[in-house]
């Protein structure tokens, strides 16, 4: 990432709108950002690392609160920040939550981003944030690590503790994931513990559940919580329990067996008992069921005589049915035959008149053909009048298709003649464009003259510029060497003055080493002394340096000034007049090519209508032909229409004779009278004939009907004979008379009646079988025991077996409790054993992932892995930090056992080559601490750059730092960050060091008032 520019307006101390445009660094990428204290020096990191990260370059700083405390609610706070990356530029503006200015007055203002990625522009924070962290390869916490190093957390990274590394490392590596997996571990232990802690408590509510069993052993083993002999102690109770529990489930077995039978043998003594007492009552209802049963087959003979007698009177309703039928069909039969009569007579007429039809039809004939002559000779007249229309106005056509051509031929005539000057136009645009390549190599010459007078022109002027500034070096020079000159010779003359005055009495003289002084040698007034000579001395050497190269200034200009004279063949005096001329011949190749211009432009206009005129020479062709075409059609209609008129002529002569003597009305009237007749003579004939037919049909259905009720009325006379024989017989059978309805009886009654005397029947049978059966039972039991010996025996056998069920309920309690118990202690017991061996195994893995197990040094999974980045990082930053120690320092991972249980593993020491000593970066000085952070930082970026997949990281920001550093780690520290330009990195630097401003020439300049903050660029 290379920033282009920054924009702010209302952020932070910057009021109004200001731009920092880094591109006019040009190759100047080191730059120094300086201005006083609270000015508003990081906030143009901040603004940077808020557009792209939408957070502040510092911990200390809150977004929402960048709004400028110089702005009104009228004013937007925003920042825009261009920036570049791999050669691509990228836009990225954002507002920050405010209140800010309305269409009505000041409102809420949301934040809000807007991302250009080329025509791609995202106004999404959250899609935003990652799409520019996708795109630099790294997030916001490694780019405060790698890119800016915030004020305040410079030496953050240097002296913090494992603890802080690994947090500091784990946002910038990612190692989130492998803290996750250590978490889960710990997580699974707990739980794994506290299933195992249940799992005990489990164990131990278990046996409350135990009934009192009185078994010694048992009890010492549940006081000491031996679960495991337990178990085995409750195996071998409930072993115990089981064979008590089926002996006694024998004896029940038994005892049941024998009270079933004494059961039995009492049952079925009652069940014989019952049965002949059954028997007694049905004998003494045996009277009455009989004289039912004759009751009921009185009335049985009775029905029959009804059923016979229901039989007659049906035959004699349906006798007279069929005669009453038989009367309505005669009289039927007879008043068809009158309407036949009827219709005959009138049938006779009209049969005579459809006999006559042909007759009518062949004179109806030929009156249609009469009239149809007259609709011929209308026909004919019709096409005559048509012919003659077509005629005039084939005639009409071809009058204007002739015009139409004669038109057409004087087109065409304009058109070729247009095409001839289009063609000759093409070779005077030919002529012209080689003319114009002429003029136009005469204008580049001249141009290049031109060029080559100004350029002498422009060194003519250096050159004599260049002259007065030797001339006033020279005076320069020589008046600082006068100067220097009359100096030297006062302080000459000032050396015996000197040392006079500083001999003292009886001391010999350094001149003449004479004890006596007489006369010593005065010291002028204001003569100069040895130090005011050496900086005369500088100050000459400067100006003489200086007019050597003023002098030498001047003779490159000569030179120079030389070779154009003879590559240009003329002296600097013509110069003048030779530009004049050039400028002259300049004016009157661009006044040729101009007029060049217009007539190539006028001839190409004409010519760029040539394919339009060619296609309308086609199209004119196309239309002569085509009206050639049509004037033939029109001639050849023509024509015809004439040869068809004439033969229409001659048909309409000819019909017109044959009906010369008949009345077209008259015919007309005689056809209409002729076919209304022959229309009601073919309605009426087939009517009158069709009534007929349906009459005698009628009547043959009628006849047939008549001769079927005869028949039938013989077969039902047949039918009451033998109708009254049966029911005389029923009579006589029954021994009744014609009173016998008095024995009937309602139906219910007698259904009632069949069913008891049907129980009745069933229930004698069915009870004399049983007690036959009952009897044969009891016999089979041997012993023959009197009711009362049979329930004392069975009162016995209850008293035997509800003792023994007792029993058997007591130790079947104890066995299903001893064995539920047993179970859920077994599997109890068995998942904590498995939980057991499960705990300890994932408790040492956890401990050992978590830095808790003294085999790894304390050392977890995550800070083992963080070391190995650590020790590329200590690596890369040792090569820097000792071309800023001059070898005398280097950082290495510390190895020291500290003590508690805390994180260990990535502390850091120094190796100090001077005292050949390891010890604490904290015992470092403030300006040791700054390189060393310095260079760990540096090494913390190459790093991440490989990790980045190589992403390259072109910019570095450092703010605050350098002021702990003396002279010469200010020159180490300076030099480092030199090389990291060169290789291209842009570096910005936040510095109160004066020393860096005239060290960095490049600087962004804050100032500071009482409106506000500006800041802006020096190169």
């Amino acid at each position: 990432m290379r920033p282009i520019k920054l924009e702010m307006a209302a952020f932070g101390p910057y009021k109004e709108h200001t731009i920092l445009d880094f591109t006019q660094f040009n190759n100047q990428s080191l730059f120094l950002v300086s201005g006083p204290t609270g000015s508003g020096k990081t906030t143009i990191f901040d603004a940077i690392a808020y557009a792209l990260y939408d957070s502040p370059s510092g911990e200390s700083r809150n977004k929402d609160a960048f709004k400028s405390d110089f702005a009104t609610d009228m004013d937007l706070c925003k920042v825009a920040f261009t920036f570049e990356v791999n050669g691509k530029e990228y836009y990225i503006e954002r507002i920050p939550n405010q209140t800010g200015p309305g269409a009505r007055g000041p409102k809420n203002i949301a934040s809000s981003v807007l991302f250009r990625d080329g025509d791609i522009v995202t106004t999404k924070i959250k899609e935003a944030n990652q799409e520019i962290a996708e795109l630099l390869s790294i997030n916001y916490e490694q780019f405060k690590q790698i890119v800016m190093l915030p004020q305040g957390e410079f030496k953050r990274l240097l002296e913090s503790d494992s603890k802080n590394k690994e947090v500091i490392f784990r946002n910038i590596f990612g190692t989130e994931v492998i803290l996750a997996f250590q978490e889960q571990l710990q997580k699974q232990v707990a739980q794994l513990n506290k299933k195992v802690e249940h799992n005990q408590v489990r164990l131990q509510s278990s046996l409350a559940y135990l009934p009192t069993l009185e078994d010694e052993e048992l009890t010492n083993l549940v006081e000491t919580e031996d679960y495991s002999a337990i178990i085995q102690r409750l195996s071998l109770l409930q072993q115990k329990r089981i064979e008590e529990t089926n002996k006694i489930n024998e004896e029940q077995t038994k005892q049941t067996l024998k009270t079933r039978a004494l059961e039995r043998h009492h049952e079925e003594k009652g069940v014989l008992e019952d049965l002949e007492e059954k028997i007694k009552q049905l004998a003494d209802k045996e009277t009455e069921f009989n004289l039912l049963e004759i009751k009921i087959k009185q009335f049985e003979n009775a029905q029959a005589c009804l059923e016979a007698k229901h039989q007659l009177d049906n035959e004699k309703e349906e006798e007279m049915t069929l005669a009453a039928h038989l009367l309505d069909t005669t009289n039927a039969i007879n008043e068809t035959k009158e309407k036949i009569t009827a219709i005959n007579s009138s049938f006779v007429h009209v049969e005579k008149d459809y006999q006559a039809l042909p007759e009518w039809r062949e004179q109806e004939q030929q009156l249609k053909e009469n009239i149809a002559v007259f609709k011929q000779l209308d026909q004919l007249q019709e096409e005559l009048d048509l012919l003659t229309s077509k005629d005039q106005t084939n005639q009409l056509d071809l009058d204007n298709l002739i015009l139409e051509l004669a038109q057409v031929e004087q087109d065409s005539k304009a058109i070729a003649q247009t095409i001839k000057k289009i063609q000759d136009s093409h070779i005077q645009i030919s002529e012209i464009k080689e003319k114009l390549t002429k003029q136009k190599t005469i204008q580049t010459s001249h141009e290049t003259r031109e060029n080559d007078l100004n350029r002498m022109a422009r060194l003519l002027d250096n050159y004599e510029q260049a002259k007065l500034n030797m001339q006033t070096e020279e005076q320069i020079f020589n008046s600082k060497n006068k100067a220097f000159t009359e100096a030297t010779h006062q302080f000459n003359q000032n050396i015996a003055g000197l040392l006079a005055s500083k001999m003292e009495e009886n001391q010999a003289c350094p001149v003449c080493g004479s004890l006596d002084h007489p006369a010593p040698a005065p010291l002028i007034n204001h003569a100069p002394t040895e130090a005011d000579l050496q900086i005369l001395q500088v100050d000459v050497s400067e100006a003489q340096m200086n007019y050597s190269q003023a002098a030498a200034r001047v003779g490159s200009l000569n030179n120079q000034l030389r070779e154009l004279e003879n590559q240009l063949s003329i002296q600097r005096s013509s110069l003048s007049d030779k530009q004049v001329e050039i400028q002259i011949k300049k004016a009157e190749v661009h006044e040729k090519i101009t007029d060049l211009n217009i007539q190539l432009e006028e001839l190409q206009i004409m010519t760029q209508t040539e394919e339009t005129i060619q296609s309308k020479q086609t199209d004119l062709r196309k239309k002569e032909k085509t009206l050639l075409i049509r004037q033939a059609q029109l001639e050849t209609d023509q024509e015809r229409n004439k040869n068809e008129k004439v033969k229409k002529e001659n048909q309409y002569q000819l019909l017109e004779k044959s009906v010369l003597d008949l009345e077209h009305a008259r015919l007309e009237e005689e056809i209409k009278d002729l076919s209304e007749k022959i229309k009601e003579t073919e309605k009426n004939y087939p009517l009158l004939k069709s009534q007929i037919t349906d009459l005698e049909k009628q009547l043959a259905i009628y006849e047939n009907t008549l001769s079927s009720q005869e028949k039938q009325i013989q077969a039902i006379k047949k039918r009451m004979i033998l109708a009254e024989k049966n029911y005389q017989e029923k009579l006589s059978q029954a021994q009744l008379d014609e009173n016998f309805e008095d024995q009937l009886l309602p139906i219910d009654q007698v259904e009632s009646s069949r069913a008891k005397l049907s129980e009745y029947q069933d229930t004698v049978k069915i009870t004399h079988s049983r007690y036959q059966e009952q009897l044969t039972v009891v016999a089979s039991f041997g012993e023959h025991l009197d009711a009362q010996t049979l329930q004392n025996q069975l009162q016995e056998s209850f008293k035997i077996a509800d003792q023994l069920k007792r029993e058997y309920q007591h130790l079947a309690t104890q066995l299903d409790a001893i064995s539920q118990v047993l179970t859920t202690m077994k599997t109890t017991y068995e998942e904590g054993q498995l939980l057991m061996d499960k705990f300890g195994h994932l408790q040492r893995i956890s401990d050992i992932a978590n830095g808790k197990s003294t085999e790894t040094g304390r050392l977890s999974f995550e800070r083992y892995v963080l070391a190995i980045y650590y020790e590329e990082i200590v690596l890369a930053a040792n090569q820097r930090l000792a071309q800023m120690t001059a070898n005398r320092y280097l950082l290495q991972r510390s190895e020291r056992e500290s003590k508690g249980a805390g994180a260990k593993g990535l502390e850091l020491d120094v190796f100090d080559h001077y005292t050949g000593q390891i010890r604490s970066v904290k015992t470092l000085s403030g300006g040791e601490s700054f390189k060393a952070s310095l260079a760990l930082a540096l090494g913390l970026s190459d790093v991440m750059q490989q990790q980045s997949g190589g992403v390259q990281i072109d910019t570095l920001f450092i703010d605050e730092g350098f002021g702990t550093l003396d002279s010469e780690s200010l020159e180490q520290a300076i030099q480092t960050l030199a090389e990291l330009n060169a290789n291209g990195r842009m570096i910005g630097i936040i510095s109160h060091v004066d020393e860096l401003k005239t060290r960095i020439p490049a600087h962004i300049k804050v100032t500071h008032s009482t409106s506000g903050s500006q800041a802006e660029i020096i190169v």
